[in-house]
């Protein structure tokens, strides 16, 4: 209990849940993020991010200590290890395949955690909208990854863009 006492609720979740996930042999350093980040390095071009990892942590850091317990709680009794797993994998296979009603009836659930839900997905996404139509407007390629989560919705950045007057051209590549 001395080793977990000194973190805050959320950042013991984020671990739990980054061994769990790895337990399914997902390991982030394998990410597609990952890989294009390495691709965009080996060829020397500029890369960037829509915002820094300090501000990726302080989204949990508004929750309050007990919305934060609530997390934790709601992760080791909601939903079996093996009915976990299989939501995971489902998330991904939605993922993979483009299945953007799947990945938006995904991200409804998230809203049973309003605050939270709030902060990491509708804020973050209004604050990137300025950055990615600065993007927009140079002249050049510009390669922008978010996860998932991130395009769909009403406040999914797609819907946002649509809104701001963008036409979105769906590109799908599945592999077997």
């Amino acid at each position: 209990m001395n080793k977990v006492n000194k973190y805050k609720p959320w950042a013991l979740l984020l671990s739990l849940g980054k061994r769990s996930k790895s337990s399914l042999e997902f390991r982030s350093d394998l990410g597609i993020e990952n890989y294009f980040f390495r691709l965009a390095k080996d060829a020397g071009k500029p890369t960037g991010g829509l915002e820094t990892m300090e501000d990726q942590l302080n989204v949990f850091d508004k929750l309050t200590f007990k919305e934060q317990g609530k997390l934790i709680i709601d992760a080791f009794t909601s939903k079996s290890p093996k009915e976990q797993e299989k939501e995971f994998l489902t998330l991904v296979k939605n993922w993979h395949q483009g299945n953007l009603a799947e990945l938006e009836r995904n991200v409804e659930e998230g809203k049973k955690y309003p605050k939270l839900h709030k902060a990491i997905l509708e804020d973050r996404n209004r604050n990137w909208i300025p950055q990615i139509e600065g993007f927009l407007k140079e002249d050049k390629n510009v390669l922008v990854i978010v996860g998932a989560a991130h395009l769909a919705g009403d406040y999914g950045l797609l819907n946002l863009l649509t809104e701001k007057g963008y036409e979105l051209e769906r590109f799908s590549f599945v592999m077997p």
